[in-house]
């Protein structure tokens, strides 16, 4: 029998064996017993075998929240495992590891379990790991991504409760979490367990979990957690929409889930649809003002309240996407005592899940403020002033927002910025306030941006050409609220051809990671914004986020949703400095390049985007063959073609050497050389780049022509009966040196390669009276 304590919080002991019983309760192998002796009914897996044998669990152990088991057996809760498996502790839910052991017929399988700091040890009786040899002793270090083997668990509490949500996650060490709620990062939500105090429907929706270790991410499954509400069942279509209660407050629960949205196109324009939409109807008790809300649900949801009797005479009241937080809404208007107000709820994207819809009207209120006409986002030239306006009707003052922050002095229903710097690129908002300090309307966020494109060697500035915190307002060109940016007169995405060039500043403070958004890069991030880029031409697009304040992470794709993307290209610190981020990659004329930047781990903060589709650069004309006095001068040159900027450098390989070294100052086209003296000698090509690529020239040779003679100084040196002399001649010329005693008869002593232009000879045979050389050049 096999045991393993855990101690805390409360303990509990892990039994391993070949029991079909235990404590009177029915259990195959592997049970959990209390500190009372107790058998825990929650947990309960099935361990068999598949050979006819009896299974057998003969080692247990505790890791990370889960329970490692191992022995004879082949299948652990109708799922398959060769004799080792992990269950996570909490639930009791078999983990996707799978190690696979092959034990030989007979044998005892695995005997002992020991873990250190994430890393397993397994002993026993088995031959291979997933069909690797490893007899007796295998060694586990997992690498990958980790793998989530305890799912958090949802509720539904009453408002003001408390709730706990925990992960089990394996993988290698270290282990990062990262909570989410909607898929919105949650501040200083980094632990295995999250406590939520005091649940009010700010804290209620979609809980999930992101672990990452060094080697990749995974993603837990949605937790919701609802507040106690009716259930109610809102249409799907306009003629049997929900009537909600005729009372000042409500809270109701309902679903899309099964929604068609088939009238989406006789409904009114200017707001976003999603395509899983659903109807209520509600009728003012009295005169005031009503906010309506779907803070708590649990995916993107948009609300629009319209008026009118038919779909076709349908106005839009109003309208949000997101001003609630957790990519939810909340919208605030007068109303009449006894109209008819259509309240629509929808998802974008078509997503669907629990929508909890929330009502509060301020009975009698007639100055509540309304903004009528809201900030635009928008992208200006850099250092360029700004007038930002607001138009909201009972409003008797104003604070304008910058980073969620109050911006001194800016309280008025306009606010001038001198000169948008980079530093002041990001989100904007402006509070308008009524008579009492508690009846303010807050207008939507808004943002500003630096960038520019440059187009023919024209720099232009396309206003509505920015990046988006959603997917789908990138891809088609809307904004908050669902208002079309794009138009016959107005272009929202980058439009290239090759040699265009962009540089787009952004602050991704506030940004959020919608559901089913990938992990960029395989890192954590959670503060992603899109950019699209629409290419006329082919050439090789480079992406980078050089020059920003964070460390980033940036992924290209293709596709039409987020539920059909296909990577183009990633990374993470691939920039020059190791920690911004650069792509490049071939594209294809008439695509649509989606790019997602976001921060590592969240980060926030000014993001340079600079982007360039170049043709890379090709050589047209190729250096030639020169050949030229000692003294004298040389030039090589070549011509290419290319994306500007084009940069050259010059290389020089001397006559016997084998490193190609750059030549100092040899970055242009045209390569002057003067003075050319012997050991300029040799081949010289050159490289050409710019962002997109480079390509090499040919190798052109330079031969200095230079007749043989004794170097200066004399007549060398002699040493110990040895005579040193130099020569200098052509580079690579070969040579005889002859020796005399008296001037008539010549003797060959050494055949020699004039290698660079110079040969040092020694002549052992020195030691006589006199000896005379001379050297003779062959052909």
């Amino acid at each position: 029998m096999a045991l393993a304590l855990r101690e805390t919080p409360t303990p509990v002991v892990y039994v391993g064996g070949a029991f079909s019983q235990i404590g009177g309760a029915a259990r195959q192998r592997l049970a959990a017993l209390d500190n009372n002796g107790m058998v825990l009914q929650a947990f309960a897996p099935q361990v068999q075998s598949a050979t006819g044998d009896v299974a057998v669990v003969r080692a247990v152990q505790l890791r990370q929240e889960a329970v490692d088991f191992g022995g004879w057996f082949h299948v652990v809760d109708g799922v398959g495992r060769q004799h080792l498996a992990s269950l996570a502790e909490s639930t009791g839910a078999l983990a996707d590891w799978n190690p696979d052991l092959t034990v030989p017929s007979q044998a005892l399988g695995v005997q002992a379990l020991a873990a250190v700091t994430n890393v397993m040890v397994v002993g026993g009786d088995f031959t291979r790991v997933a069909g690797n040899w490893r007899p007796n002793l295998a060694v586990f270090v997992p690498r990958g991504a980790p793998i989530i083997v305890g799912q958090p668990q949802g509720r539904v509490v009453p408002l003001g409760a408390t709730h706990t949500l925990r992960v089990t996650a394996q993988g290698a060490w270290p282990l990062y979490f990262q909570w989410r709620l909607n898929g919105v990062n949650l501040p200083n939500a980094t632990n295995a367990t999250l406590v939520l105090t005091n649940i009010q429907l700010a804290q209620c929706g979609a809980y999930s979990v992101v672990a990452s270790t060094p080697y990749g991410v995974a993603e837990s499954l949605p937790a919701e957690l609802l507040p106690e509400a009716p259930v109610v069942t809102l249409g799907d279509r306009f003629t049997n929409a929900f009537s909600l209660s005729l009372t000042a407050t409500g809270l109701v629960r309902s679903q899309n889930t099964e929604a068609t949205g088939l009238q989406d196109d006789q409904l009114p324009g200017g707001f976003k649809r999603g395509g899983r939409a659903v109807w209520a109807t509600w009728v003012a008790p009295t005169n005031g003002v009503v906010t309506f809300s779907t803070l708590g649900s649990t995916f993107d949801t948009l609300l629009t309240v319209l008026q009118g009797n038919t779909l076709n005479s349908m106005v839009v009241v109003e309208r949000d996407e997101d001003s609630a937080g957790n990519l939810n809404e909340r919208v605030t208007f007068p109303v009449t005592q006894g109209n008819v107000y259509h309240v629509l709820v929808d998802g974008v994207e078509g997503a669907s899940g629990v929508i909890v819809l929330s009502w509060n009207l301020q009975v009698g209120v007639t100055d509540y403020p309304i903004i009528t006409d809201q900030p635009r986002s928008r992208t200006v030239p850099e250092n360029s002033p700004v007038t930002l306006q607001v138009t909201a009707q009972n409003a008797q003052s104003y604070q304008w927002l910058y980073r969620g922050q109050p911006i001194s002095g800016a309280t008025g229903s306009s606010y001038i910025i001198p000169a948008l710097t980079r530093a002041l690129a990001g989100p904007y908002q402006v509070i308008a306030y009524g008579s009492q300090p508690d009846r303010r309307a807050q207008s939507r966020v808004f943002v500003l941006e630096v960038g520019q494109l440059v187009q023919s060697n024209q720099t232009v500035v396309l206003e509505d050409v920015r990046t988006h915190d959603k997917f789908d307002d990138m891809l088609r060109g809307t904004g908050p609220g669902g208002q079309t940016l794009g138009g016959p007169q107005r272009q929202f995405f980058a439009s290239v051809s090759a040699g265009s060039s962009g540089t787009q500043v952004l602050d991704n403070y506030g940004a959020t990671t919608e559901p089913n958004e990938p992990d960029h890069g395989g890192v954590v991030g959670g503060a992603s914004r899109w950019f699209r880029i629409d290419t006329l031409t082919n050439g090789i697009l480079v992406i980078d986020t050089i020059g920003s304040e964070i460390d980033t992470v940036l992924a290209v794709y293709t596709g039409e949703s987020l539920f059909t993307l296909e990577l183009v290209a990633s990374d993470d610190n691939g920039a020059p400095d190791g920690v911004r981020s650069l792509v490049r990659f071939n594209a294809q004329s008439g695509k649509s390049y989606l790019v997602a930047v976001d921060g590592v781990n969240g980060a926030e903060g000014h993001i340079v985007m600079n982007y360039l589709l170049a043709e890379p650069p090709a050589v047209v004309s190729q250096p030639v063959n020169q050949s030229i006095a000692s003294g004298g001068s040389a030039s090589f040159s070549v011509t290419a073609s290319g994306s500007a900027p084009l940069s050259y450098q010059w290389y020089h390989l001397g006559v016997g050497q084998t490193n190609r070294l750059p030549v100092t100052g040899g970055t242009n086209a045209v390569l002057s050389l003067t003075n050319v003296q012997a050991g300029a000698a040799g081949t010289y090509n050159v490289v050409v780049s710019n962002p997109a690529a480079s390509v090499t020239s040919a190798v052109a040779t330079l031969t200095v022509e230079a007749p043989l003679r004794f170097a200066a100084g004399g007549a060398g040196s002699y040493s110990n009966g040895v005579f040193t002399l130099n020569i200098s001649g052509k580079a690579g010329q070969m040579f005889i040196i002859q020796a005399s005693t008296n001037l008539s008869t010549w003797t060959p002593i050494s055949t020699n390669l004039a290698t660079g232009g110079q040969v040092q000879f020694a002549d052992p045979g020195a030691g006589t009276v006199r000896r005379f050389y001379r050297a003779v050049g062959l052909e």
